[in-house]
């Protein structure tokens, strides 16, 4: 995406995004301005609000489903615990034949 498509779909100008990207921190940016250029990257409306206070930008939430910069890791670690549940449930199943074959019959 160029800054002039950015710009057209957040209904700013493109010198409102160069200076956003050069960090002025001589400008009070609007958080009606940042939500929009926020929604247009798809991110959550207050991700840049957040960033240029300083604080960590919220997560995304679609669907149940969790999307954030770190998407990636997030769905490794969903493919890791689902391979976690499915050893737990072949342990069982061996515990519980072990133990049918332990008792007597």
């Amino acid at each position: 995406m160029t800054q002039k498509q950015l710009a057209d779909d957040a209904g700013v100008s493109t010198a409102t995004l160069r200076e956003l990207k050069k960090g002025r921190a001589d400008r009070e940016w609007q958080p009606s301005t940042l939500a929009k250029i926020s929604r247009a990257l798809d991110w959550h409306p207050g991700h840049l609000l957040a960033v240029a206070q300083g604080a960590p930008p919220p997560i995304l939430v679609r669907d149940d489903r969790v999307e954030a910069p770190d998407e990636p890791l997030l769905a490794e670690l969903r493919a890791i615990r689902e391979h976690l549940e499915r050893i737990d449930a072949q342990i069982s199943k061996l515990a519980d034949r072990e133990s049918a074959a332990g008792q007597p019959g």
